[in-house]
């Protein structure tokens, strides 16, 4: 009996793990429906749950939504009878019904919904506005000061729990009902299982490659993370396109430096560059994730079908841009990926 009670005891701290586990996996797993689901009555009902949770749990909820304040994903919302949002009012997609929910961040958008939970988490009023008429810029300068807002919130000292449960009483259900049998899920396997199965170091590898060529701060290294892909096979070089796609929305800025031999004419037309003979010129703005990201699919796939991203757009004229290069990368994948 003892022995038992020790053994269990030893397991204890390994189930925690694995519950933590699983709850954090649930979260997620809602936080990318309230960014991505178009049924709009669904999201609210999630978002509505949402502030009634405790503050730790508001507080991952909010720093989980912080990376997509700065995606741009558009994302139309059905069902909207009674929802008004300002700009999407002003654009014609949405009309003014007088009595509704009047949302001042734009859901349209995967990084004004992002904004919008935010509030409702913290219960913040203050919060610069994220809309489709902003340049990239502006957009990333509101995404910034929205995330200082995130960072003070989840660094505030917590208020003391005013109830406690009294012995033999117990919690209510879950919040999040899909963190059920989580624990018995089997390991995720590789993509492609069968002939086309890719080792996951291979993946992983790939994975790096993206992130250092979309973060890396340094031209020249920038410029040979291209060149080592021209030579790369087409199942590899599909693959990092398709990686690429969702960042493509990004609008996140990125420094660079050691650019004497870069020339990109938007920011020569803002003055952060100058002109000069013998320098490499390409109109994506590499100064952007998405813009890196459009850059990168145009070495990759040969560059047919993209168009150049660049900060003097607005988020609407990005995303148009965006979903003329997704076409194009989607169809580069048809045709280079094998038949089964």
């Amino acid at each position: 009996m003892v022995a038992a009670f020790w053994v269990i005891a030893g397991l204890l701290p390994f189930a925690h793990a694995r519950l933590s586990e699983a709850v954090r996996r649930a979260e997620k797993a809602e936080v990318a429906l309230v960014l991505s689901d178009h049924r709009w009555p669904k999201v609210m009902d999630t978002i509505a749950r949402w502030e009634k949770l405790p503050r730790p749990v508001r507080v991952r909820l909010a720093m989980e939504l912080r990376p997509a304040l700065h995606t741009t994903a558009f994302v139309r919302p059905t069902n909207t009878a009674d929802l008004m949002v300002p700009y999407r009012i002003r654009t014609g997609e949405l009309k003014h019904v007088g009595l509704g929910l009047h949302v001042r961040q734009d859901v349209f958008l995967s990084g004004g919904r992002a904004a919008f939970a935010i509030e409702r988490l913290t219960g913040a009023d203050d919060f610069p506005t994220l809309d489709g008429g902003l340049t990239p810029g502006e957009w990333n300068g509101r995404a910034l000061a929205i995330e200082a807002k995130v960072k003070a919130f989840a660094n505030a000292p917590a208020k003391p729990v005013a109830r406690v449960l009294w012995r033999g009483e117990r919690p209510g259900p879950h919040p999040f009902p899909a963190a059920r049998g989580v624990l018995a899920m089997a390991p995720l396997l590789a993509p492609g299982s069968g002939p086309w199965r890719v080792p996951k170091v291979v993946l992983l590898v790939e994975a790096q490659w993206v992130e250092e060529f979309l973060t890396d701060r340094d031209w020249p290294r920038i410029r040979e993370l291209t060149q080592e892909w021209d030579g790369l096979p087409a199942d590899v070089r599909t693959r990092l396109a398709e990686r690429l796609l969702p960042r493509l929305r990004e609008m996140r800025s990125v420094p660079l430096k050691r650019t004497d031999g870069l020339e990109i004419p938007y920011r020569v037309k803002t003055g952060e560059m100058k002109p000069a003979p013998d320098k490499f010129v390409t109109e994506h703005d590499l100064f952007l994730v998405g813009g890196r990201a459009s850059w990168a699919i145009y070495y990759l796939t040969g560059g047919g079908g993209t168009i150049p991203l660049h900060g003097g757009l607005t988020v609407d004229e990005w995303n148009k841009r965006a979903k003329q290069v997704e076409t194009y990368v989607k169809k580069f994948v048809a045709e280079n990926t094998p038949k089964k």
